[in-house]
């Protein structure tokens, strides 16, 4: 939605992907977490937003100089960052979003890798 919303006012705009941990507890599992790419022409540069809603223990805001997005990655438990930013969203992602009709259905059936190579 923010990607559609930022380039219908002509601001270079793509997707992004961290691949973090569901849940430390609950669903120990990794999925993608996606991540706006927007470029800020005055600034010359990329830089990722996360357009989720902040909750307790998620706190992501926008900064130019600073990243600060909801998740920190934690290498040491297998969570990757992804820098690249894609000009569509996910192939594999969108159609899980679409087939999938609950939460936990969706949770359940979560791709393990992008569909970007394929």
């Amino acid at each position: 939605m923010l990607a559609a919303l930022l380039r219908c006012k002509s601001v270079p705009t793509g997707f992004c992907y961290q691949k973090i941990i569901l849940d430390d507890e609950i669903a120990p599992i990794l999925i993608y977490h996606g991540l706006n790419g927007v470029y800020i022409k005055d600034y010359k540069k990329w830089i990722r937003l996360d357009a989720r809603g902040n909750k307790t223990g998620v706190n992501a805001q926008f900064s130019i100089e600073t990243e600060q997005l909801a998740f920190p990655i934690r290498p040491q438990m297998g969570e990757v960052d992804g820098f690249i930013v894609y000009p569509d969203p996910d192939i594999e992602i969108l159609e899980k979003l679409r087939t999938n009709e609950t939460r936990t259905e969706l949770w359940d059936n979560l791709p393990t890798e992008l569909g970007y190579n394929k």
